[in-house]
């Protein structure tokens, strides 16, 4: 069939499938993206090889829906170096508009961080960066993996809230 044989109406219609095909797909997408910060660091096992920390994380839901999580990973850059991963298995609910916070341990590599560890920690504040993936259960397939990116300080001076993040 060419061109010239199709009814009037079949380019009209195929225009208006593609804009319900755009649109229908474009809601399925969520709201908002969580926001992923890091507002605490505690060292918890330490071995020659390698130490947990305990990082708490802030997750912040800037959207007007509900934010269910089942679990998600956390990679974590100390002054611009990746230092570690780590996992969180539980499900929660950021409320909207809300805020949760989970203790993720993160395994970090001692031979990575024997020779920058000290210049970061004698400066009193340490550069972070956070990739997160977290799987949200209540999103169709393919869309259930959202990625999220934070960054900041963590400043350990006595005069400041130790453990605090401030988003740059």
């Amino acid at each position: 069939m060419t061109l010239d044989r199709l009814p009037a109406r079949t380019p009209v219609a195929l225009a208006t499938l593609l804009v319900l095909t755009t649109v229908s797909c474009a809601s399925l997408q969520p709201d908002s993206l969580p926001e992923v910060s890091v507002i605490n660091l505690r060292l918890s096992d330490m071995t020659l090889l390698e130490s947990t920390a305990e990082f708490e994380v802030r997750i912040i839901n800037p959207g007007h829906n509900p934010l269910s999580i089942d679990g998600g990973s956390f990679a974590i850059s100390l002054g611009g170096l990746r230092v570690g991963r780590g996992v969180y298995d539980q499900a929660l609910v950021v409320p909207r508009y809300g805020t949760a916070t989970v203790k993720v341990p993160v395994y970090l590599n001692n031979i990575a961080l024997a020779t920058r560890l000290k210049p970061l920690l004698d400066s009193r504040q340490i550069d972070y960066a956070i990739d997160s993936t977290l799987f949200r259960p209540d999103l169709p397939l393919g869309l259930r993996k959202v990625r999220s990116h934070g960054k900041g300080t963590l400043d350990f001076n006595p005069s400041q809230r130790t453990g605090s993040s401030q988003e740059r």
